[in-house]
């Protein structure tokens, strides 16, 4: 029985404790917009910080870069700075003579173009035909000489069968001796005249043709 009553005493005495609650591992603290302000103004600061550093750093490069060219610029001997002036004087030498063969051989041109015009002109060729033909011989462009060359005997041509038509006496639409056309006439004619002679005189061609 003692043992019994002494143990319903130590279950009585014994005083109850708060039950406490501990963060789970892994919980966030929320924050609050005041910690989210405060945050931002520090990485402002940060970045604002880290640009004047680099600006500063920069601009040390730019006065070392400076000084150092100073520094080279006092270390050459009068001789060399001497040689350097004439280098780059020479550089500019070589430009200008460069612009002016480029200037001179544009002139030259021009003035074999409006030579061999003139000499075109003179064989009776149409100022278009001369001046086409000029630029190519200066060009030695022989593609279009050879173009050239062909329309104006074609052109040619032609003329002197429109002349040969104008100058010729009419030919007689009778056959026989009152003819005027005589078979050596006949045989001087172009393609393009026995053509015509064909079509409006087919008895005296036929003729021509038989003797």
């Amino acid at each position: 029985m003692a043992d019994v009553n002494e143990t319903n005493v130590d279950v009585q005495g014994t005083e109850p404790t708060e039950p406490t609650t501990e963060p789970t591992e892994g919980a966030t603290t929320p924050t609050t917009p005041t910690d989210d302000v405060a945050e931002l103004k520090a990485q402002i600061q940060n970045l604002t910080l880290t640009n004047a550093k680099l600006k500063r750093a920069n601009d040390k490069l730019a006065s070392e870069n400076g000084d150092l060219n100073k520094k080279y610029r006092q270390k050459l001997t009068e001789d060399e700075a001497h040689a350097l002036d004439l280098e780059n004087e020479r550089k500019a030498q070589a430009e200008r003579e460069a612009e002016k063969d480029v200037l001179i051989a544009s002139l030259q041109r021009d003035k074999a173009i409006a030579d061999s015009t003139t000499n075109y002109l003179a064989l009776g060729w149409t100022s278009d035909e001369a001046n086409r033909m000029a630029i190519a011989d200066a060009d030695n462009d022989t593609a279009s000489r050879m173009a050239i060359l062909k329309e104006v005997s074609e052109r040619q041509k032609k003329e002197t069968d429109i002349a040969n038509l104008k100058g010729r006496p009419p030919v007689n639409a009778g056959v026989g001796s009152g003819a005027t056309l005589t078979k050596a006439d006949f045989n001087k004619m172009s393609y393009s005249e026995k053509l015509k002679l064909y079509n409006e005189n087919k008895a005296l061609y036929d003729q021509l043709v038989a003797n």
